[in-house]
């Protein structure tokens, strides 16, 4: 059993409890998941059966879409409205005010990881030492903010905001770098992660429809979708039985001479079997592919 549950989390579950339901309604141990999401916040999480737990560290490279809702007036040591308060504010400002604010995200910027997180330093993670107490320094990150909307919202002293980023970016920590910027505080009241590891929220399944369904391997996507986006290379079984074993495949060999260095394509068998990820890479000898991860069950 291989491919990929596209799992609307709940509120309430930490990722790790997604992967134990999984493991039970799919009878394997070999199951895995691709983008934490903390236990407060829904959305999407790929939960990944059987081969597609060996895409696992590739999926974490790819940006992902949040909607978020920033309470203004209060801060809290998590970031976020299931931590303590830390500090208040009278100053909320308008919705001008923080699009003005959030505007000069775009881009990216220099990022401080907070200290409730799962970023290690010196083997501990730092959400650990936030619970003893222990304040550490911690480095600023580049992170990729490609999209970051501003929406009103029902809720007194709240917007919505829609963001696109990179990995590695601290939605509870943008929240409250806008706030800064706009000269109040604000903390993190909700959040929904809308798309992940190339999948959309509207291809979600919720865990009462898994729990439910018949049969739920059918709600998995093939592994191999995981990729959709690169290039497909399909080799002819001489040159599959090198790529097998871990031998490069020079391109001038199989008649491509269009691939980039660098550049990560899918291989496949003539008959459609996905072997795995390969990477073009520089020999002596010419340029080549080489597979650097197999996805064979």
């Amino acid at each position: 059993m291989n491919g990929v549950l596209i799992l609307n989390k709940p509120q309430g579950m930490t990722s790790f409890d997604c992967v134990a339901k999984a493991r039970r309604i799919f009878n394997t141990r070999k199951v895995g998941h691709a983008g934490t999401l903390d236990p407060m916040a829904t959305g999407v999480l790929p939960i990944l059966v059987g081969n597609a737990v060996k895409a696992e560290q590739f999926l974490h490279e790819s940006n992902k879409i949040y909607r978020a809702r920033m309470l203004f007036g209060i801060s809290t040591d998590t970031g976020d409205v299931t931590g303590s308060p830390t500090l208040s504010s009278e100053i909320i400002p308008d919705i001008c005010a923080v699009k003005e604010a959030a505007a000069s995200f775009l881009g990216g910027y220099m990022q401080v990881p907070p200290m409730y997180s799962a970023l290690k330093i010196n083997g501990k993670k730092l959400y650990e030492l936030a619970r003893e107490n222990i304040q550490v320094k911690r480095e600023a990150r580049f992170v990729g903010i490609d999209k970051l909307e501003v929406f009103p919202c029902d809720e007194k002293n709240s917007f919505i905001i829609e963001v696109s980023c990179s990995k590695g970016t601290y939605i509870r920590t943008l929240i409250e770098d806008i706030a800064k910027k706009a000269g109040s505080v604000a903390t993190m009241s909700g959040l929904e992660r809308r798309y992940c590891g190339g999948f959309d929220i509207k291809a979600s399944h919720t865990l009462t429809e898994v729990l439910e369904s018949r049969d739920p391997e059918s709600l998995l996507v093939p592994t191999e979708m995981l990729f959709d986006d690169l290039r497909k290379v399909k080799l002819a079984p001489f040159f599959y039985r090198l790529a097998l074993n871990g031998q490069p495949v020079f391109l001038k060999k199989i008649g491509i001479n269009d691939l980039s260095l660098d550049q990560r394509v899918t291989v496949y068998s003539d008959n459609d079997e996905l072997l795995g990820l390969a990477q073009v890479i520089n020999l002596d000898e010419g340029t080549a592919i080489k597979v650097i991860k197999q996805f064979l069950s």
